[in-house]
């Protein structure tokens, strides 16, 4: 059959915005990715308490992350709804954990906390705490593997799917999967940021201090996921993952009390800047401390006890049934 030339036309010109819209998306994820943001731009210069309710970071770039993840959701999220799921409880409760988790990035990254994490201590160990205990255990519980894999461009997810028939990829997939390697991950990373020479460079350098935001997200996403995985085959029965998060609990517990039991200050950075806010370096210290101390080794307990609380209606439901 002879094809026209104007629809053959049309057809390549087709292909060829299809391939500058690939090209732009794909420029636009490296740049997210490879390029640090300029959130801390402003590196040691102060702000006055009466004006940090004003500094909102609009850093396009984290902007971008954040609308580009939302794009992902919304992607997969109607691939349920074709296949007549989507208005299912569940989904409503996945949307709203959703919702959650980015709040919780909104309020760590976007609000004037960021801001204010330059400036104490204490706030900064607020930052951590909710990308690490509250926005990647919503994540979780809102978007599955499946979710963010169906809202990739179609050339992504066959790269994807030719990558995933390599032994490498396997093998790191099981590694990934590991209790054992999600928990020591997390210790490592937690320890390793609070080593006051990484700690420092991470407050004086953008890259460094990009990097420490993404490992502390990531590797609670490892840590999370081997208890609130979708798929009761691939998660801790819930008396292995009390254990887990009792175990998690303490080395969290332990940072925190080195922190506000210690008679100095362990960061330069904080040396002057909490004395605007009325506190001493020390002072400042100490309420990192706590706060990683007792509402962070806390969340633990909590979530073990939310875990169970669910495990154990499942396993009601599952006699009625039967």
């Amino acid at each position: 059959m002879l094809i026209r030339p104007e629809l053959k036309l049309h057809c390549q010109r087709g292909k060829q915005r299809q391939w500058i819209r690939r090209a732009v998306l794909l420029a636009a994820v490296f740049h997210c990715v490879f390029v640090p943001s300029t959130a801390w731009a402003d590196v040691g210069g102060a702000v006055p308490p009466e004006q940090i309710l004003r500094t909102w970071n609009f850093d396009p770039v984290l902007l971008l992350n954040l609308l580009f993840l939302c794009w992902l959701y919304r992607r997969g999220d109607s691939d349920r709804f074709r296949r007549g799921t989507r208005d299912s409880p569940a989904a409503y409760r996945r949307r709203l954990a959703f919702a959650g988790g980015m709040l919780a990035l909104i309020l760590a990254l976007v609000s004037p906390l960021d801001a204010l994490s330059e400036q104490l201590s204490s706030a900064h160990m607020l930052q951590h705490l909710l990308l690490m205990m509250v926005a990647a255990p919503l994540f979780l519980l809102a978007v599955s593997t499946r979710t963010l894999f169906v809202g990739l461009p179609g050339i992504w997810r066959r790269r994807i799917n030719a990558w995933r028939r390599y032994r490498f990829s396997r093998r790191l997939s099981a590694v990934c999967w590991n209790p054992l390697f999600a928990w020591s991950l997390q210790l490592i990373v937690l320890w390793f940021w609070h080593v006051p020479r990484f700690y420092q460079a991470a407050l004086n350098h953008l890259a460094i201090h990009d990097l420490q935001h993404l490992s502390f997200f990531f590797s609670a996403l490892v840590f999370w996921r081997v208890l609130l995985d979708p798929n009761p085959h691939q998660r801790l029965n819930w008396g292995v993952g009390a254990l887990y998060l009792f175990a998690a609990s303490l080395q969290t517990m332990a940072l925190g009390v080195f922190l506000a039991l210690s008679p100095h200050v362990w960061y330069p950075a904080y040396q002057e800047r909490p004395l605007a806010w009325g506190l001493t370096p020390l002072e400042d210290q100490q309420s990192a401390g706590f706060l990683m101390w007792m509402p962070g080794a806390m969340m633990y307990g909590v979530i073990a006890a939310l875990l169970l609380a669910y495990r154990l209606q499942e396993s009601r439901l599952e006699s009625q049934c039967a």
